[in-house]
């Protein structure tokens, strides 16, 4: 299967997107194939992988916004092990919970 990206009246191949654009295209198809599954939980693990730091925060911003707006999911997991970004998040939706998860020592 083969996407374009569309921005204003360019369009870009998906195999030439940036990390963040691949990791926002992938990330709302995983968004809409549960909505469309019916599903009331979401899991996304480290979908922020192959994005900045900068543009982790933008990516986690967006999909937080487009899950509240959606409104269907009763439990919503996102794993990311960008720290400055996940605090961010926190800061921006005081009412989500964070959980830190820590390595104990062998």
């Amino acid at each position: 299967m083969e996407f374009l990206l569309v921005n204003n009246e360019t369009e870009i191949d998906t195999l030439s997107a940036s990390g963040f654009e691949k990791s926002l295209i992938n990330s709302v198809l995983l968004l809409f194939i549960n909505l469309s599954m019916g599903s009331s939980i979401l899991a996304l693990d480290e979908v922020d992988a192959q994005a900045s730091d900068e543009n982790s925060t933008k990516l986690l911003r967006i999909l937080l916004g487009m899950i509240r707006d959606t409104d269907s999911f009763s439990h919503v997991f996102i794993v990311s092990h960008r720290k400055d970004a996940v605090e961010d998040v926190a800061l921006a939706y005081p009412d989500v919970l964070i959980k830190e998860v820590g390595r104990e020592a062998n």
